[in-house]
């Protein structure tokens, strides 16, 4: 029987048609069943282990066919073509060059972590953090094993055996320094150097779980490599004409300054050759800087890629375990960030496909047990994890202070509010599917109220302290001694105001405390800083941006967007799939839940959403105006609106698809859920117009 048949007197214990959403109000809630085992982990490992042996292949392939563009010559062509012998001799030594990046980058695994908010923050942190040293040795060694790889295999190919040493001998002379190998080696240090620069600015220790969850393992590699191979070009393009500049600027200044300053007498002799011939005239010297300069960046970037592509390929493998609903169980509640996003992908895929997992979850009842059902496990899992990201996109990026929450004040605090914030049960109302806008009849309270709250908020809206106060609330993020006074007066000032009829708010007769709130309003806004000089991180930062002319100050200590939008949205991956997980199992259940054990927490889920999807609007709204305020003309605009877009956007689209999806499926049995008015009035809405 259905959880929504007609209430009768056989049916003792029905389930409730209340919505009751306490998880979101305190998030930060202990496990009541004890926790699982760590077998997803497991799993997961084992099949990464697998990935990686795929992965060393492919990096070897991709280091020889980077070696083959490298030592290509079109001056010896067709010979050119047939450089096979190389190529088997050095493809082992490239491929020990991408080892130390795959080695970084399985190390340093990490996911969720939003970027430095200003360009100065991003370059600040080659000094504090501690990864840059272990960074720095590995791109060394890579460039190391790459800078031989190449050198021998291009003096293979074109049959130069002075290009592979240091020294060379000619005839009776001495035996001179080789400028090509000196030169091709600064110039590949100062690209290992570049690398790490890069690597800690740009935080590719992160793993980046993209869209593409039903795409192949070669799909993705085209979509991701593509891009970044254009960039190799790029980027090895700017990196040579930026040495080979410098090279040929200084190359004069530089060996005159060594002759006569540094180098004793007797080493002239081994630097004739150098002396007599100008290497910065030489063709072919400037063409091998160039071919070595792509081959290293070949290299990384595409060692790059496929690591990050097999890192985050979805995968199935609860259905492995012993009980796959508890090892589903175990990887959403893991500790590591990285395997629970695997979990959410498995569990919003086998949810939409996978028939037999539905109903294996929705039968997976334990009555009397300390441990729940798989269902009410496995939703109470992604409602918290909703949860926790509603207050974090409510806090613009800040979560709720989890060292006093459960201290007995902040506990009656927060059942006062959530006391406030739901309405009891004669203020809940039900989804109607006919017209529920009618127009009702005030009486002449309602009338009266209703003037007094117009015309005191817009008095106190539009003086210059509310105004002043308002702004630097909503831009100034890092001033918080001046939000806090500012945020404190004007509560003060409001909750006053309010009680005071609009007739004596102007009177001599209003109460010192009101006049008073507002003076120090008035005053705390004004000694804030104005909200355009105040960037989104403390410390040295804030000294020396007074130095900076303003011209330059935007650029280097301005706030990112992307700080600004992934800080709110930081869970968004998961997120979405939490959403289509609960709402694929919740559309299901009409037909393959035999018990009706997810039927009775719809109302609570469509309340989940309704809220999240509340916030979300808002949270978009505001990120919009500032993706038109970003400096640096239309393209970069079009670009943050499009960040916008894909991180907000689409947990609103998800929210919205979800909710209706239920309502849909649910549309016979809508009378028979109360909600409270406000949210019952989101959903009617979106029941009559989708949104």
């Amino acid at each position: 029987m259905s959880a929504f048949a007609p209430r009768s007197a056989s049916q003792a214990g029905a389930p409730p048609t209340q919505s009751n959403l306490d998880i979101l109000h305190s998030t930060f809630v202990a496990n009541a069943s004890p926790a699982p085992s760590q077998e997803y982990e497991k799993l997961c490992r084992i099949v990464l282990q697998r990935r990686l042996r795929n992965l060393f292949g492919l990096s070897a392939l991709a280091a020889s066919a980077a070696l083959a563009i490298a030592i290509f010559d079109p001056k010896e062509l067709p010979a050119s073509l047939f450089n096979i012998v190389p190529l088997v001799l050095f493809t082992p030594i490239a491929f020990l060059g991408a080892l130390p990046v795959l080695v970084l980058r399985k190390r340093t695994l990490t996911t969720v972590r939003p970027p430095l908010p200003t360009l100065f923050a991003r370059f600040s942190s080659l000094r504090t953090r501690t990864s840059s040293v272990p960074v720095l040795i590995a791109y060394l060694l890579a460039v190391a094993f790459l800078h031989i790889s190449y050198i021998w295999a291009a003096s293979w190919a074109s049959e130069d055996a002075q290009l592979g040493f240091f020294f060379f001998h000619q005839g009776r002379d001495a035996w001179q320094l080789n400028e090509r190998r000196v030169v091709l080696s600064l110039l590949h240090v100062a690209l290992a150097l570049s690398a790490t620069v890069q690597h800690v600015t740009q935080d590719r220790s992160q793993v980046v779980f993209d869209d593409e969850s039903s795409a192949t393992i070669p799909t993705r590699l085209a979509s991701r490599g593509r891009p970044r191979l254009v960039a190799a070009f790029g980027s090895a393009t700017k990196a040579w004409v930026a040495s080979w500049s410098t090279y040929v600027l200084f190359r004069r200044p530089v060996l005159r300054f060594f002759l006569a300053h540094v180098l004793p007498v007797w080493t002239r002799t081994h630097l004739f050759s150098m002396m007599r011939y100008n290497g910065a005239m030489s063709l072919t010297l400037a063409a091998r800087a160039f071919s070595s300069t792509l081959f290293i960046f070949l290299v990384i970037e595409a060692t790059h890629v496929l690591f990050e592509v097999y890192a985050t390929q979805p995968m199935v493998v609860s259905k492995f375990g012993s009980s796959p609903n508890q090892v589903l169980l175990s990887g959403l509640r893991s500790s590591d960030p990285y395997f629970q996003q695997f979990t959410f992908l498995e569990l919003a895929t086998l949810t939409l496909r996978d028939a037999s997992r539905r109903q294996a979850i929705f039968k997976d009842v334990r009555p009397g047990s300390t441990t729940a059902g798989a269902w009410a496990e496995i939703s109470r899992e992604c409602l918290l994890l909703l949860g926790t990201e509603l207050q974090r996109a409510k806090g613009r990026g800040r979560l709720p202070d989890t060292s006093s929450a459960f201290s007995p004040a902040s506990v009656s605090s927060a059942s006062a509010g959530q006391a406030s914030d739901r309405p009891q049960g004669p203020n809940r109302a039900a989804i109607k599917s006919g017209d529920v806008f009618q127009p009702t009849r005030p009486s002449l309270f309602d009338k009266v109220a209703a003037a007094a709250t117009s015309s005191s908020s817009a008095s106190l809206g539009s003086s210059p302290a509310a105004q002043s106060a308002t702004a630097a609330l909503t831009t100034g993020v890092a001033a918080q001694r001046a939000q806090q006074a500012v945020s404190s007066a004007l509560n003060v000032a409001t909750s006053a105001i309010s009680r005071v009829p609009a007739v004596l708010q102007s009177s001599a007769l209003v109460p010192s405390a009101v006049s008073d709130a507002a003076v120090a309003a008035r005053k705390a806004a004004e000694a804030a800083p104005p909200p355009a000089n105040v960037a989104d991180v403390a410390g040295v930062e804030h000294s020396i941006a007074r130095f900076v002319p303003a011209f330059l100050r935007g650029g280097v200590f301005d706030v990112a967007i992307e700080y600004r939008v992934t800080n709110c949205v930081k869970r968004r991956h998961e997120v979405v799939c939490a959403i289509q997980a609960l709402s694929n199992l919740v559309c299901a259940s009409l037909t393959e839940d035999p018990y009706g054990v997810a039927q009775r927490d719809i109302p609570k889920i469509l309340e989940a959403f309704v809220r999240f999807l509340s916030v979300v609007k808002s949270l978009r709204a505001e990120l919009e105006d500032v993706a038109e305020q970003v400096s640096g003309g239309q393209e970069e605009k079009e670009r943050a609106r499009k960040l916008v877009q894909r991180e907000v956007g689409e947990v609103e689209e998800a929210l919205q698809a979800g909710a209706k999806a239920i309502l849909t499926e649910f549309a016979e049995y809508l009378g028979e859920f109360r909600f409270p008015t406000q949210i019952a009035a989101q959903l009617q809405l979106l029941v009559d117009w989708g949104g």
